[in-house]
């Protein structure tokens, strides 16, 4: 004869929710801790990342960088003075509603096809523009199956 299932309880539930909530807390803890260990001592991946490696497993954390405007002024600035040639507006900019400075505006100076003189008025223009904040690592474990010896 089938075995009837049967809806679980509220205290059955209760007590799922507070287990679910006590492996988040746990989780979270133990994704700090591994997220420290990567940033302290694992060994450069690419330009942005970091390795850890386990036996069985490795975790890699990623700290990526956004520039954020500092003064709106030399926004206005620049912008004014790269009204004049569209093509190079267009490397620095995105037209969207407004202008926005795009994500790496210092590579764009660094590749460049001008010259010196357009090159020396922009340089410092564009350094007034944004700094860097540089984001919290994000954290990837990948892991095989562990098995588990009782001792």
């Amino acid at each position: 004869m089938a075995e009837k299932i049967v809806a679980p309880s509220p205290k059955e539930v209760d007590a799922l929710i507070v287990k679910y909530a006590e492996a988040q807390k746990t989780a979270a803890e133990t994704k700090v801790k591994l997220t420290d260990l990567v940033e302290q001592w694992g060994r450069q991946h690419t330009d942005k990342s970091k390795r850890l490696d386990g036996l069985n497993g490795s975790t890699a954390t990623t700290t990526t960088a956004t520039p954020s405007v500092e003064v709106p002024a030399a926004i206005e600035r620049l912008l004014g003075h790269l009204k004049k040639t569209p093509k190079l507006m267009r490397q620095f900019f995105r037209r969207q509603v407004t202008y926005s400075l795009v994500p790496a505006p210092a590579r764009v100076l660094l590749d460049l096809k001008a010259d010196d003189e357009t090159r020396e008025t922009l340089t410092p223009m564009v350094a007034l523009c944004f700094t860097q904040k540089k984001n919290a690592p994000s954290l990837k474990v990948e892991c095989a199956a562990v098995e588990t010896k009782a001792a």
